[in-house]
């Protein structure tokens, strides 16, 4: 406007209607200092004030801390305005975080005021994160009674992306007394009274039943609501109408001749009155399907007409009955990968153990029956030099890296090879090796894309300090300061910039700890708030936020003391950073959160779309083999069962991998 020679660019005072100084000088003050303040309280109006005035830098940081910043209360807001301005990426971002976060999406103050066709294609997509079924239900039908006058129309539409044949019958009882409240929200009125002589029509859904005309038999009985009957019909007059829900009574009326006539009609699909034999040969009234006309004008009158509020309870029984095809299955496809690398299991018969060198990745994530999830499963390659376990992977810039391990149980077994997978490529590269062997380690990425080897097993019993770092650069391992005493299976963290958290492990007795440490590699170990319990042989994992700085650390599993054993530890603990510290900011605290179900002793761990992943693992008392995959939702503070494991399940490694789609087509 005052650069490309438009007539703004000559005029001394330049007229901006409908744009106040609050969105206007923080884009004057952009265009110097080329930085915006943003919150949720006005993000909105400076994006829209940057996409009117063309200011593509202010747009793109706007637009940016809306992806980063997004949470269960602002991502509706986020994907209207991406709708509105054409932001396809945005509003896919946004899309993506309402069907990874569902549940506590559907509870935010914005989810009332969705647009149907928005909820529609939500309820219906097959990438739909939710606990059970019952939680897609739950939010239509909450959608639709904050506003029945208008909203009961699009209930069947709603309720046709809901998979009922996923139900428990538990859970399809709430459907059942849901429908009742949507029916009374909405419910139609009884039909009317037929002519001389004529008996009632039919009530309607919910309603009453109508009064009989002139000189003639009494009313229908009030429609049935849900799954309830119709009620009879009274003296001298015809049979009540059936109920709207299915079951229709019978009573036993008199017919205008003075004759005993059965009454009792059917309850139509649609809530309308049954055909029953309501009056004498000569006076057949009874409607069907909402009530007919009575013959010769004798019958009853119209009964009240079904709508669409009190017809999907019957059409949701019809479908909870039926078996779901596999086409309408919940099936989420999340753009990185579970991968699993290596480990043991049992062999045939229990008699010995069988080291892996296959790689699995996540192809998709099941919903089934109720709580029922899986993984499926898919064979990504395998190791290129044979298996190894007890091993470390990392992910540097999109490759993974393989490092370390056993390739057998004898003393001297511990390798110090390295390898690197690129899944683009589908091509492994052989690395430098490590100074020194170790098993039972761990691996961190830390700034710069320096790979991290802390402490672990030269031989077994026989732990180490000492700290290698791999420079990708240079293809070359080299010490840097160790750590303060001797540790493995023990579990770590980056942090940020040169920060590692380190939790518990084993000393140089072979003896749990409870310890935190704060290591820098050009500073050394700081000692931070002990966990709660001692562990060992545990996983750990970070919960980030849009910008990967971490907000919670995960810790879960491993192996307790026990006189002069080990038990299963199965008390989970997060580490919460203090205000403002950030991430290793002077520390933080620990707090519970639900204990494992199933001991995980050596298992593999990953965080993926916001929960922690537990896979594999032993019992550490009886050595029984954990081959289940568990993941923790952090907004419901429940374990959940994922599945079984596809091959090796005992000192596995995991991690998240970007693959190619020929992968996973």
């Amino acid at each position: 406007m005052f650069t490309c020679g438009m007539r703004e660019s000559r005029q001394h005072r330049v007229s901006l209607p409908g744009l106040p100084p609050s969105e206007l000088l923080p884009l004057v003050a952009f265009s110097y200092r080329g930085a915006l303040p943003l919150g949720w309280a006005g993000v909105f109006e400076l994006a829209c004030a940057a996409h009117r005035l063309q200011f593509a830098g202010a747009l793109a940081l706007c637009t940016d801390f809306m992806r980063r910043e997004m949470t269960a209360a602002t991502c509706l807001d986020v994907a209207s305005f991406a709708g509105a301005y054409g932001a396809a990426r945005l509003l896919a971002d946004a899309d993506d975080f309402v069907l990874r976060n569902f549940p506590e999406v559907a509870v935010a103050p914005a989810f009332a005021d969705l647009p149907p066709d928005r909820l529609l294609a939500y309820l219906g997509s097959d990438a739909l994160v939710v606990p059970s079924e019952l939680c897609a239900f739950r939010a239509a039908a909450a959608w639709v009674l904050a506003d029945p006058e208008r909203r009961l129309a699009a209930a069947p539409a709603l309720m046709r992306q809901v998979r009922f044949p996923l139900m428990t019958f538990r859970e399809f009882q709430e459907v059942r007394a849901v429908a009742l409240r949507i029916e009374c929200s909405g419910g139609g009125g009884g039909g009317g009274g037929g002519a001389e002589g004529g008996g009632g029509g039919a009530g309607g859904g919910g309603g009453a039943g109508g009064g009989g005309g002139g000189g003639g038999g009494g009313g229908g009985g009030g429609g049935g609501g849900g799954a309830g009957g119709g009620g009879g019909g009274d003296a001298e007059g015809g049979g009540g109408g059936g109920g709207g829900g299915g079951g229709g009574g019978g009573g036993r009326g008199g017919s205008a001749l003075g004759k005993a006539g059965e009454g009792g009609g059917v309850g139509g699909a649609e809530g309308g009155g049954g055909g029953g034999r309501g009056g004498g040969a000569e006076e057949e009234g009874g409607g069907s399907e909402g009530g007919g006309i009575g013959k010769d004008g004798d019958g009853g009158g119209s009964g009240g007409g079904g709508s669409p509020d009190t017809e999907f309870y019957l059409w949701a029984l019809e479908e909870f009955s039926a078996e779901l095809p596999e086409a309408r299955r919940r099936l989420r496809r999340p753009e990185d990968a579970l991968v699993l690398v290596g480990g043991d299991l049992l062999g045939w018969g229990a008699a010995q153990r069988e080291l892996s060198r296959e790689l699995w990745f996540s192809q998709a994530l099941r919903s089934g029956t109720g709580l029922l999830k899986d993984v499926e499963w898919r064979r990504l390659g395998a190791l290129p030099d044979g298996p190894r376990f007890r091993h470390a992977v990392g992910v540097v810039r999109g490759q993974l890296h393989v490092v370390g391990g056993c390739d057998f149980y004898a003393p001297d077994d511990t390798m110090k090879s390295a390898y690197s997978y690129d899944p683009e490529l589908d091509r492994w590269r052989r690395l430098a090796d490590m100074q020194e062997a170790r098993s039972s380690f761990s691996v961190v990425v830390g700034e710069d894309d320096l790979l991290y080897a802390l402490g672990g097993d030269r031989q077994i019993n026989t732990n180490v300090a000492s700290v290698e770092v791999y420079d990708q650069q240079a293809d070359s391992w080299s010490y840097t300061r160790p750590l303060d005493q001797p540790l493995s299976g023990h579990a770590s963290v980056h942090l940020s910039g040169d920060q590692v958290l380190i939790t518990g492990g084993f000393d140089p007795q072979y003896r749990c700890l409870t310890s935190t440490l704060l290591y820098r590699p050009g500073r050394g170990t700081t000692r931070l708030a002990d966990m709660a319990h001692e562990r060992a042989q545990h996983v750990m994992e970070a919960l980030r936020d849009g910008r990967g700085r971490c907000r919670r650390l995960y810790v879960a599993g491993g192996v307790r003391n026990l006189r002069a054993f080990y038990g299963d530890q199965l008390a989970c603990e997060a580490y919460d950073f203090q205000a403002g510290g950030g991430c290793g900011g002077g520390g933080g605290t620990w707090s519970a959160f639900a204990p494992l179900p199933v001991a995980h002793v050596g298992a593999a761990a990953a965080v993926l779309e916001g929960r922690l992943y537990v896979l594999g693992g032993l019992s550490q008392e009886d050595f029984r083999e954990t081959g289940l995959v568990h993941r923790y939702d952090g907004a419901t503070g429940r374990w959940q069962s994922m599945g079984r494991m596809p091959g090796a399940v005992t000192d596995v490694r995991a991690c998240l991998l970007r693959l190619p789609g020929r992968l996973r087509r």
